[in-house]
């Protein structure tokens, strides 16, 4: 159920980000960067049993929040419908062509829950309640990112 590969353990690093210095545009070229990624990583230890018991808590969360959306709006089915839907969501939401899968969401719920006899209105309303729901959690951080990036301009001395 959680063996799809996901990077999100090994890309999350608690603790304070690393500051980047300006960027000079005539010594940034690919092999730089390929080289400074290859050197960051080789004196990082990866702790694959942690980082694959933080995806699999992760992605029990997700799951966990579309069977509570779903229980907000009626749907009466087995939690195991949302531990299979669940993956295959996060798969099908991952369409490049889509805006963080609008619209594709919404057709998956239909269809995958319209198998397990829930009605169109109600499938649709799970989905998107689940788009609102991960929207209304990523705006702390969004908010505390737009901060962050705001702070080092207010802390600058005032010229004049």
């Amino acid at each position: 159920m959680f063996g799809a590969a996901d990077t999100a353990p090994q890309l999350i690093k608690i603790g304070q980000p690393k500051t980047i210095g300006p960027i000079d545009n005539d010594r940034v070229c690919v092999r730089n960067i390929e080289s400074t990624l290859d050197d960051r990583g080789a004196n990082e230890d990866i702790d694959f049993p942690r980082d694959k018991a933080l995806h699999d808590i992760f992605q029990f969360i997700r799951i966990l929040s579309i069977w509570l959306c779903g229980e907000a709006v009626g749907v009466d089915v087995s939690p195991l419908v949302y531990i299979v839907m669940g993956p295959l969501l996060f798969l099908v939401m991952l369409i490049p062509f889509t805006i963080n899968g609008l619209g594709v969401r919404e057709a998956f719920f239909i269809a995958f829950l319209g198998r397990f006899g829930v009605d169109a209105d109600a499938a649709f309303a799970t989905g998107f309640l689940f788009y609102a729901v991960t929207v209304a959690a990523s705006i702390p951080g969004g908010a505390i990112m737009i901060w962050d990036s705001l702070r080092p301009a207010l802390m600058r001395p005032r010229e004049g």
